[in-house]
């Protein structure tokens, strides 16, 4: 009977005890019930990020864009005591390799607080491989020299440089290049430089590793002056015509060379014009003669030569006798020409160009009576030479005139 007491005994006390604990809970769900929290852009951290790039893999993405929304639950009590800060989310790069990868992130959360979800659950990595090839480094000219001189060249030491980084950027790389202030250069010069690298749109690429990241680039400079353009020809032109000129495109071009070449060059001269049996007015390109001592800045290599041509033929023209003039005459002394003189005919024979601007008072036709006294003489006209004109005959140019003393 006692044992059976005492065995009642510990089950009441158990069921009060079970009664007393659900009591409890019941109380805790009602004061602190479990609810669920929201945490917008937890920042993600990237791990082992060092390793990967130990193994010739470079992440191409920033990570400081990584961040992701979570949602949490707990306890009301523990999820009011949490912050943005307690929420540790991470992606682990171990093991990934060249290619777009999406990384599950992982979740610390402190003790009582449980992972409902996050968006995203995976963050989408690009990961490229770290290559390197040698590039040629050239120069862009930045200013202007100072007047009189010309920047003929500029090298680099050393001529070839290394870039390496990620495949996609190496690989867009068009041009390394290094930007030389010529202001007022008046003399050869050297600067060490930093190389830039740019891409086919001259958009300058930035994140990758340059070897060396400065050269010295060394800057030639020449005197530079205005010379004449010389020229000879060779050949005659065809039978009945005449070369009136042959003239130069350019009667001046501006030269560059090294001070003491540029001292001795007067001239530039240009292949010989050869104007064999041409019948018409011409255009010759001829080259500039260049032994490679200067260097010609007029932006050619040629200029254009023309020779004028034009046809040789025979032109009439009548002049009456009072158009003769009578040099030297006395002063006491007349002139009466024979009535039998009617007129003189000049042929003339030159380029067409000149005939067509010869009229009668061009001709100038004259008998010289220097030492003449009184009397009857045969004469024989003569007349004066014209520019540009071949040749003037006078046709039946001899005529009688009788010297008379005045009254």
């Amino acid at each position: 009977m006692k044992n059976n007491l005492e065995r009642s005994y510990i089950l009441v006390r158990i069921v009060c005890a079970i009664l007393a604990v659900s009591l409890w809970i019941v109380v805790m769900f009602d004061r602190n019930p479990k609810i669920e929290k929201s945490f917008n852009d937890i920042q993600v951290s990237v791990l082992n990020k060092e390793k990967l790039e130990d193994a010739g893999y470079v992440l191409m993405d920033d990570i400081y864009d990584y961040t992701i929304d979570v949602v949490v639950s707990g306890f009301s009590a523990n999820v009011a005591s949490i912050s943005k800060k307690d929420i540790q989310a991470s992606i682990n790069l171990s093991g990934y390799t060249e290619g777009a990868s999406k990384i599950p992130v992982r979740m610390e959360l402190p003790e009582g607080i449980e992972k409902v979800g996050t968006n995203p659950a995976n963050i989408s990595c690009n990961i490229e491989k770290i290559i390197s090839v040698d590039m040629n480094v050239s120069n862009t000219y930045v200013g202007k020299q100072k007047n009189g001189f010309y920047v003929f060249d500029s090298y680099s030491e050393p001529e070839i440089i290394k870039i390496e980084g990620a495949r996609s950027l190496v690989n867009s790389v068009a041009k390394a290049i290094v930007n030389v202030d010529i202001t007022d250069a008046s003399d050869d010069f050297y600067k060490n430089l930093p190389v830039r690298l740019y891409n086919a749109s001259d958009e300058e690429i930035l994140g990758l590793n340059i070897t060396p990241t400065f050269v010295k680039q060394n800057v030639i400079v020449y005197k530079t002056k205005t010379v004449p353009v010389s020229f000879d020809q060779k050949g005659d032109v065809a039978d009945g015509f005449k070369l009136l000129g042959i003239t130069a495109e350019l009667e001046n071009i501006k030269i560059a060379a090294p001070s003491e070449l540029l001292d001795d060059i007067e001239n530039i001269f240009l292949d010989t014009v050869d104007i064999s049996n041409i019948s018409e007015t011409s255009t010759f390109t001829q080259k500039i003669i260049n032994d490679g001592s200067f260097i010609v800045l007029t932006n050619t290599d040629s200029i254009d030569v023309t020779a004028n041509v034009d046809e040789i033929i025979t032109k009439n023209f009548v002049v009456s006798p009072e158009n003769i003039e009578f040099k030297n005459l006395s002063s006491n002394l007349q002139v009466n020409i024979n009535d039998g003189f009617d007129m003189i005919t000049v042929n003339v024979i030159a380029p067409k160009t000149y005939l067509d601007k010869i009229n009668l008072d061009d001709l100038k036709i004259y008998v010289d009576l220097q030492d003449y006294v009184d009397g009857e003489y045969t004469v024989y006209a003569e007349i004066e030479e014209i520019e540009g004109i071949d040749e003037l005959r006078l046709v039946d140019n001899a005529f009688v005139i009788e010297l008379m003393e005045k009254q």
